[in-house]
Formats: C-alpha cells, sequence, structure tokens
C-alpha cells in the first residue's frame, strides 16, 4: 500500500513539474519581451516626432518663401504704378518659377475697379490682346476686384481671367483683411477658378496689398481708400506639397492639412496619398502654423515604413521563442492525449455541422424555389452564385449552368455594366438598395419590377450581394391609368366648369335681352289702354314698341342661326351677288342708328370689285352685323369706315357642300379644300370705338362670349352676332379676322372672300327690281280684292290681326281656330288660298297640310298653301314643304311682306 502512495504521490509531484517549468520559462519571456517591446517603442517615438518636426518645417519654410516673393513682387508697383501686361510676364517669366518655386500655381494681379473706370479697363485689356475680356460675374456694385494679370498664362490660369475674387465670401475676407492690416493674407479653404477638371483640389489664395505710390498706409481708412489691388497666387493643395516634397515619400508619416483648428472634411486642404484608412497608425501628433495670418492644423500619422524599420518587429520572435521553449516541455507529456481528445472533439463538431448545414441549406432552397419573387446571388465582381426556380421561369435569360460564370457571359455589356455599378455600391456601402428598373420579361415584354439588393456575408468573409424582383408591371399599369382617368377626370370637369359658367352668364344675359324689350311695349300698350294722347305721343309709342319687338324679333333670329349652325342645318341660296349692293343695304339698316349717334359712316368702294358667288340676304347679315358692332361700341360723334378692295391672289378654303336644285347650300355635310392662290376681295370694317381688350381678342368670334357680361356692363347683346359673321363667312370659303391696337384704339374686321367667274348672262342678286319694289303695292287698287283666303290659327290674337291684315287689302277672309274647323270649312267655302299655323292641339298643321293634299282637286286638294308659324328652324321649313305647303314664313311677319307673299304664290294662277 505505501509503494502505491509513494508512487502517486511522486506522479502528483511530476505532474506539478511540467506548469513549475512552464511558470519559470512563461515569467523569464515576459520580461525580455516587456524590455524589447519599450525599448523599440521609445526609440520609434523619437524617429516619429524628428519625421514631424522636419515635414513641418519644410511646409512652413516653403510658404514663408512664397510669401516673400510676394512682396517682392509688389514692388514692381512701388516704381512702376501702371505695370503693363508684357513687363509683368517678363518678371514672373525671370523668376522661373516651376524651377525656383514648385507647388505654387502662379502670380496675379487682381486690379480695383470703380464703376467708373469699368468700360475703360475692359478696352485696355482687350487692346492688349486679352479677347474677350469681362468682368465676371456680371452685376452691378459698389466696387470691382478683377484679374487682369495671371502667369504662367497656361489653360488653368486663362480662366481665372477677369474674375473678381471679391464677391466670393471666403476670398473677399482674405482680402479685406490684407487690405485692412497691410499685410499678406491667406484665405480659407476654397475651390479655385482655375478648376477646370473633373477632378477638383481643394486650394486657398494669398494675397498682398498693393497700394499708390508704393507705400503702406498708416490707418486702416487711408489703406481703404488708396488700395491698389492685390498680388496674389492661387494654390492647389495637393499639388503644392507635391511641390515642396518632390518625389520624397514623406517617410514615416503621413499628414493631412486642415485650414482652421476644426478638423473636418470641410476643411481639409491636403491629405497624404499614402494615408490609408484601413491602416491603424501606432503614432499620431497635430501640430499648427501659421500661414499669412491664417492658422492651419496638420494632423500627422506613422506610415507602415515606420513599422518596418522598428526593432520592434522582433518583440513577437523573443515572446515567440521562448513561449515556445516554455511550452516544449509541457506539451511533450501531454500532446498525445490532448491532441487525441482535440481531433475526436472536431470530428464529432464537424458531422454535427455538416448535418445542420444540410438542413438549413434544403429549408432555404424549398423557400426560395416556392418564392414568387426573383432571387439571386453574386459576389461583389459580379460572379453568380446561385439563382431561385421563379428566375428561370420569370426572364428565361439563365440556365442551369449559369452558377459560377459572370454576368457578362449571361447579359448583354450595357445592362450587366449598370447591374455591376449597383452591386459593388451595395456590397461597398453595406446598405439596402430599392429601385424600380424596366427588365426584359420571358414573353419579350418589358415590365417594371421592384428590385431589392442588400449585402451578405460569407463564412470567408467575402462580400455577397443578395437580389430579389418582384413583377409590378400590372401594378404600375393601374396606377398609370389611374393618373390618367383622373386627369381627364380633372379636364372634363374643368370644361364643364367652364360651359356651366359660360351657360349661366349666356342665360343670364338672355333673360336680360328678352326682357328688356318687352318693358317699353307692355308700358307704351298700358299706357295706350288706359289714357289719351295726342298723335304725336301715339306716333311715338308706336315706333317705340314697333322697334323694340323688332329687337326681340331680331334676337330670336340670331338663335334661329346658331341652332341651325351648330347643327349644321344653315341654308344658303347661291348666286351671283354684288357686294356693293349688299354692303349698301346693310349700311342702309343701320343709318338710323348712326345718325341717332352722330357716327359719319364712310365708303370706299373699288368699282373694279367683281362679284361673288353666295347668299346675298347671309352677306349683307355679315356686313349688318359688323356695323352694328362698330356703330353700338362708337361714341357719339365718332367715325365708321367701310372699304372694299380686290387684293393679291391668295390660298384660301373652299366650303363644298350639296347644292340643292333651288340653289341652296346644305351644310349639313361639309367638307373643306384648299383653292390654291384665289383672286379675293376684301371688305374692312373701322371704327373709332372702344377696341378690344388683347385677352379678349383670341375668343371674339367664340359663341355666347362677351367682352363684359357683368351687370355693370354699358352694351347689351347675347354674343352671337360676331360668332354668326365668323361661320357665314367660312360658308362662303372666306375669313374674317379681328385687329384693335387695345382698349379706346377702336377695333378693324376684315372679311376675305374669293371671286369668281361669273357665267354669261348671270344677273347677280339685288341687281334688278326685285328689292324694295317687291314690297311696294299698288295704290289705286286692294291687291287682294276678291280673293278667298281660309285663315286657320288656334292663336286668337294672332288670327285676328291676320283677318284685319288681310281684309284691309280685300280679301274675304274665313278664320277658324283648328285644323278640324278647316277640313270643314274648306268643304263649305271652297276658298282660294290656305293660310296655316303648324303648332295646333289635336291636329297639327302638317297632319292638315297632308290630308288636304289627299283630296281631290275639286275638294281643294291642289289648293295654294302658305304655312305661317313660330317655328323658324330650317328643318320646320324643309317639314312644311314636304307636308305640301308651297310657302314657309316665320312670326312675326310684315304686313307687306305677308300680302307680298300671297301676291306671289297666286300670280301664275290668276290672269
Amino acid at each position: 500500500m505505501k509503494p502505491d502512495l509513494s508512487l502517486k504521490l511522486t506522479q502528483k509531484r511530476r505532474i506539478w513539474i511540467p506548469y513549475f517549468v512552464l511558470g519559470i520559462t512563461l515569467v523569464i519571456t515576459s520580461l525580455a519581451t516587456y524590455y524589447a517591446a519599450k525599448t523599440s517603442e521609445d526609440k520609434d517615438q523619437l524617429r516619429f516626432e524628428n519625421a514631424v518636426q522636419r515635414t513641418q518645417d519644410d511646409i512652413q519654410n516653403r510658404l514663408d518663401t512664397y510669401i516673400a516673393m510676394l512682396r517682392a513682387t509688389s514692388g514692381l508697383w512701388v516704381v512702376n504704378e501702371s505695370v503693363s501686361r508684357e513687363q509683368f510676364r517678363t518678371y514672373v517669366n525671370h523668376l522661373e518659377l516651376p524651377r525656383r518655386y514648385p507647388g505654387i500655381r502662379g502670380i496675379g494681379f487682381s486690379k480695383r475697379v470703380m464703376p467708373e473706370e469699368k468700360e475703360a479697363l475692359v478696352s485696355e485689356m482687350r487692346r492688349q490682346g486679352v479677347e474677350n475680356f469681362t468682368l465676371q460675374p456680371e452685376f452691378e456694385r459698389s466696387e470691382y476686384h478683377t484679374i487682369i494679370y495671371m502667369e504662367p498664362l497656361d489653360r488653368r490660369n486663362q480662366a481665372a481671367f477677369g474674375f473678381d475674387m471679391f464677391t466670393e465670401p471666403v476670398r473677399r475676407v482674405a482680402m479685406e483683411s490684407a487690405r485692412d492690416m497691410g499685410a499678406p493674407a491667406a484665405s480659407g479653404r476654397v475651390t479655385l477658378v482655375q478648376e477646370i477638371d473633373p477632378h477638383k483640389q481643394a486650394g486657398f489664395v494669398i494675397y498682398v496689398p498693393v497700394y499708390r505710390n508704393g507705400l503702406t498706409p498708416d490707418t486702416v481708412s487711408e489703406r481703404q481708400a488708396t488700395l491698389e489691388g492685390f498680388i496674389y497666387s492661387p494654390f492647389r493643395g495637393d499639388d503644392l506639397m507635391r511641390g515642396i516634397f518632390g518625389t520624397e515619400k514623406y517617410p514615416f508619416v503621413n499628414f493631412a492639412i486642415y485650414d482652421g483648428t476644426t478638423l473636418t472634411p470641410e476643411n481639409l486642404l491636403h491629405r497624404s496619398k499614402g494615408d490609408n484608412s484601413s491602416y491603424q497608425p501606432r503614432f499620431q501628433a497635430i501640430a499648427k502654423i501659421d500661414v499669412a495670418g491664417r492658422s492651419w492644423s496638420i494632423l500627422f500619422k506613422s506610415r507602415p515604413e515606420l513599422d518596418l524599420t522598428s526593432g520592434r518587429s522582433l518583440v513577437p520572435y523573443i515572446a515567440v521563442g521562448g513561449l515556445l521553449v516554455s511550452f516544449v516541455l509541457f506539451g511533450v507529456t501531454r500532446s498525445q492525449a490532448c491532441a487525441r481528445n482535440a481531433a475526436e472533439q472536431a470530428a464529432a463538431d464537424l458531422r454535427s455541422s455538416e448535418k445542420a448545414l444540410r438542413k438549413s441549406e434544403e429549408r432555404f432552397q424549398a423557400f426560395m424555389n416556392h418564392n414568387p419573387a426573383a432571387a439571386w446571388i453574386t459576389d461583389k465582381n459580379g460572379r453568380i452564385l446561385y439563382v431561385n426556380e421563379t428566375y428561370f421561369h420569370l426572364f428565361k435569360q439563365l440556365t442551369a449552368d449559369a452558377i459560377g460564370k459572370t454576368i457578362f457571359d449571361i447579359y448583354p455589356t450595357e445592362f450587366a455594366s449598370v447591374l455591376l455599378e449597383s452591386i459593388r455600391t451595395v456590397a461597398n456601402t453595406h446598405q439596402v438598395s430599392e429601385a424600380i428598373e424596366s427588365i426584359l420579361r420571358s414573353d419579350g415584354t418589358i415590365g417594371d419590377f421592384l428590385v431589392y439588393k442588400f449585402p451578405l456575408s460569407d463564412t470567408s468573409r467575402q462580400s455577397l450581394v443578395a437580389g430579389v424582383a418582384i413583377d409590378i408591371t400590372e401594378r404600375k399599369q393601374a396606377e398609370r391609368e389611374r393618373e390618367q382617368l383622373l386627369i381627364r377626370e380633372q379636364t372634363a370637369r374643368a370644361q364643364a366648369e367652364a360651359a356651366n359658367r359660360i351657360k349661366d352668364e349666356f342665360l343670364a344675359i338672355l333673360s336680360h335681352e328678352l326682357r328688356t324689350p318687352l318693358n317699353p311695349i307692355l308700358g307704351w300698350v298700358k299706357l295706350l289702354r288706359t289714357r289719351k294722347f295726342d298723335e304725336g305721343t301715339k306716333a311715338k309709342a308706336l315706333e317705340t314698341i314697333e322697334r323694340n319687338a323688332k329687337l326681340q324679333t331680331q334676337l330670336i333670329e340670331d338663335l334661329l342661326d346658331v341652332s341651325r349652325i351648330l347643327r349644321g342645318k344653315l341654308s344658303l341660296n347661291i348666286s351671283s351677288v354684288d357686294l356693293v349692293l349688299a354692303i349698301e343695304a346693310a349700311i342702309e339698316t343701320v343709318s338710323l342708328a348712326a345718325q341717332a349717334k352722330s357716327i359719319k359712316i364712310q365708303t370706299a368702294f373699288d368699282p373694279t370689285v367683281g362679284q361673288v358667288k353666295g347668299d346675298f340676304n347671309r352677306l349683307q347679315q355679315v356686313v349688318w352685323n359688323l356695323l352694328s358692332n362698330a356703330v353700338k361700341f362708337t361714341p357719339a360723334g365718332g367715325r365708321v369706315e367701310v372699304r372694299l378692295e380686290p387684293i393679291e391672289p391668295r390660298n384660301l378654303i373652299k366650303t363644298r357642300g350639296v347644292v340643292s336644285e333651288a340653289g341652296e347650300l346644305d351644310n349639313s355635310h361639309l367638307s373643306c379644300v384648299p383653292v390654291p392662290l384665289c383672286p379675293c376681295v376684301q371688305i374692312t370694317v373701322s371704327d373709332t370705338g372702344k377696341g378690344i381688350n388683347p385677352e379678349f381678342l383670341p375668343h371674339v368670334f367664340d359663341y355666347f362670349r362677351q367682352e363684359n357680361s357683368s351687370t355693370t356692363r354699358v352694351f347689351g347683346g347675347l354674343g352671337l352676332g360676331l360668332a354668326i359673321v365668323h361661320h357665314l363667312v367660312e360658308l362662303h370659303g372666306g375669313t374674317v379676322e379681328a385687329a384693335s391696337a387695345g382698349e379706346e384704339q377702336g377695333a378693324t374686321f376684315t372679311v376675305t372672300l374669293p371671286l369668281f367667274e361669273e357665267s354669261k348672262g348671270a344677273a347677280p342678286l339685288g341687281s334688278g327690281d326685285s328689292g324694295e319694289s317687291d314690297r311696294t303695292l299698288p295704290s289705286h287698287r286692294s291687291p287682294l280684292t276678291g280673293l278667298r283666303i281660309l285663315v286657320v290659327d288656334d292663336e286668337v290674337d294672332t288670327r285676328e290681326l291676320t283677318v284685319f291684315t288681310l281684309e284691309q287689302h280685300g280679301a274675304v277672309v274665313t278664320a277658324v281656330g283648328s285644323a278640324i274647323e278647316a277640313l270643314k270649312a274648306l268643304a263649305l267655302e271652297k276658298p282660294d288660298l290656305l293660310l296655316s299655323d303648324i303648332g295646333m292641339p289635336q291636329m297639327d298643321g302638317y297632319m292638315l297640310m297632308r290630308q288636304i293634299r289627299s283630296l281631290p282637286p275639286e275638294q281643294g286638294g291642289q289648293i295654294p298653301a302658305i304655312a305661317l308659324t313660330a317655328y323658324a328652324g330650317e328643318v320646320d321649313y324643309k317639314l312644311a314643304i314636304k307636308a305640301g305647303f308651297q310657302k314657309h314664313i316665320t312670326k312675326p311677319v310684315e304686313p307687306v311682306e305677308l300680302v307680298t307673299v300671297i301676291i306671289n304664290l297666286i300670280k301664275p294662277q290668276t290672269p
């Protein structure tokens, strides 16, 4: 038992021997390692500080040299106040800047210019050979500081000519400081005008003030008053450091120079090229230097070269050697068991990891294959590592062997380049990218896809990028359609609101215009019935009633014309028309209104004007409308001029429609064809009236549009006359234009109509005796004496007026109030002529006429018939003729006109 116990105790002691040896060797190794590391660290710190001081001195000394050189250059203006450009160039070339002062961008002179000296300076600089010299920027200011000299004159320095540095805030602070202190001053960080390349360096400018007479005044105010300009040098930060240190690679230190005391990217002037952000420097230091009154901060960092030449590299070897010796003895006794245990544990862990990885990959693959979104994974160089089945089905651009290829092997170069750029952006920034992209789908169409790209990292810490694309084509299409629908709805609503507004305005005006004539009519009728007046008052009352009744008639005619125009049912009675007669007839119609306002109507007719093909009455209506407007809007004592003259042939639009046998043009099926170089005639109506507002001028021919539709307007009307004129002129193949210099400047309307050759023997409308002669009845005998007329009208007042009119002209009249009574009277009275209304209860005039025409001649089936009705539309005229009436007369009708129509109708039947 004791030996066993002794053996066990020995074994236990032996177990501790390796640990004791290990402890002793580890202590020795630690002491040796610490001594070596401390010694190396102290030496490296000293080398770093020496390198910092040397670099700082080089920068400070070089900048002091440049400032001294600028001071020396300012001496040119001491001996010569008007240094020329050539003298300045000679001086600077003599300095040999590239060789003696490397790193300087150049030397320039910025001249102070007062506003009154600006033009003289520009002329002088251009005279000295600086073409296109201007002061920039170009805006007015109290004083200018423009660069007039800059040497050497390379392409960068040429960009600075004419630039006013005083307009830029950072430069201005330095310039004001140099001016007020009388000493060199450096600006803050700026971008030089010479930066003409895409890659722009940070820069700064040093200014040395130049005063008149070459002396620095004692006070600030005197310095400001006598400032001549600035000798200055622009510096590019990187170029300056390259000039100072040449090819030297700043041994042991990297440095970054900042303007001011704040170390921010906005103040950075220069950073060493070797400054690698991935390297963690062992030493850092911040130094301050003064550059022409401005403080710079220099951040120094140690470079990897300092570590390479450091004895610090021996420290790991010492530590490793000591540890190796320490653990060799300890490891020999324990290596076998520890190695075996470690191997077995590693094998078990590996098997468990592989099993878990397989299950994870199976779940991932199943999820991705059933995902409706296309998914893929690439590395940062565009090598394809994974795509799911949805991607295959959606784009049909990849095959199973695409794994391992780059996107340039699969896609066109243009698409692959854009895709690779976005992949690298995500990989480098480690940020998720979301964008809507247009991609070609498998069906050949371009689809809209919502694409997400996000960074991944694998076990090797390789940067990977995963992407997911969701097809949103239908959603985007629905959004576009919804936007278009909204736009259409808004447009339609605006148009409807505008139409509603115009309609409301028109209805208000229509109500006013229709009610206004009724007031004097009803008023005078009431007075005539209740009071007795002398003959003069009665005549005035009847004249007022007649004038207002005619005004209402004209309003209704205008509305009917507009209705015909809008329905395309306005007809023209085509014949040869003498425009002189048509114009004179229109002038005669408005002459009374013109005389009432003392307006003089002047005419100028060219006797060589030919005839036109058209409707005499409609052309007269065109001129009458224009003259009525001119008289209406011309103040008392004004003037209206009407001119008729031929003009040079021009291209017009000829209106082509269907012409009936009666010579009527039906415009329900109009077409327009160009007539090249057609001889034309021009009618011009001008006045000295109120003119037309330029904003309303484009709408002057619109329906229901008036320049002033308010309740305070001075002039009445429905706003239809000019719209009717425009349509009638176009029906005649012509054009009408309106012109006005503005309000109170008068207006001019010009009508251009095509001239056509007349057939031989054709008589122009209005040139014979069919005008007023037809309206004048013989006075020695009643024209309708003995004529039996059957009058049919359900309106008692109209019927009585018609009977009275006809009986006054000698007719024998039978009057009935319905179509049924008319049929009975026709059988009993055997009348010579039928005069019937259209709109009647139970049986209208059309039905009456059809029944009469169905009778045999001996029962009145061929009786002459006239429709006298308030249905005045073109369709009403055609229905009346179709029903069997020979004539269609619109109410109200003048008595003379009614009698004339009856005479013309029965004339062939009477001896």
